[in-house]
């Protein structure tokens, strides 16, 4: 007999735009802080774009850190990108998650908007759970070449872990008292490709909506002006 949703690890699923920088160092953060409680924590990017080594020039430069700490968690991810560890949204099977933490508001907006209006209450900013007198506080997370890997890691180290497994574990119970076949239904079709172009989603559910139309006007337009030149 397959395992409850109760036998399973709490499932934190972090999300950052490459999955290079601020997922990828909150992943490796809780995994080395939490202790006592069965997790599964994953990162992953929401829109990868291909490796460049201009990446990891900014990652060492940038970030060139003097103290031993600095220096441990460059070369993590520096190494990371390298061996290809990078994930990409889909990947990383986020309908399962049980709670999402992502670095900006835009792409708390984008999983919702690919999850379903029923996954609001499992999407979080990062910086929900740093104190509230903390100048992030409700805020993007800064992105590299705006904080070093080390002042990262000490902004991380003022989250309230206890709260985030508290939240994990509410909207597990929450996910308990639906149906498995709810739940399914809950997941939209995988988003447009013109997701990237736009800021909003409307956008391009409306480009979507137009385009065989305007596939078509062109398309009859260029026969017509194929046929009077014949």
């Amino acid at each position: 007999p397959g395992s409850s949703s109760q036998d399973r690890p709490l499932f934190i699923l972090v999300i950052c735009n490459q999955n290079i920088f601020r997922s990828a160092l909150l992943e490796y953060y809780l995994k080395r802080t939490v202790r006592g409680i069965s997790l599964r924590i994953e990162s992953c990017g929401f829109a990868l774009q291909r490796y460049s080594p201009i990446i990891a020039e900014m990652l060492e430069g940038a970030n060139r850190p003097s103290s031993m700490q600095g220096r441990a968690l460059v070369e993590y991810l520096v190494e990371r990108i390298q061996l290809r560890q990078r994930k990409e949204f889909r990947v990383c099977h986020p309908e399962e998650a049980d709670l999402i933490l992502v670095a900006e508001q835009q792409l708390a907006q984008r999983v919702v908007d690919t999850l379903g209006s029923a996954a609001v209450h499992k999407v979080r900013l990062m910086s929900e759970f740093l104190p509230v007198d903390n100048p992030h506080y409700k805020k993007d997370i800064p992105d590299l070449g705006f904080i070093k890997a080390v002042q990262l890691w000490a902004l991380y180290d003022q989250l309230n872990t206890n709260e985030i497994i508290k939240h994990a574990r509410t909207n597990r119970e929450s996910d308990r008292a639906s149906s498995p076949v709810k739940r399914r239904k809950r997941i939209k079709e995988e988003p447009s490709h013109f997701t990237n172009l736009f800021r909003y989603p409307w956008q391009y559910q409306v480009l979507e909506r137009e385009l065989p139309g305007i596939i078509d006007a062109a398309m009859e337009r260029g026969v017509l002006m194929l046929s009077a030149l014949s």
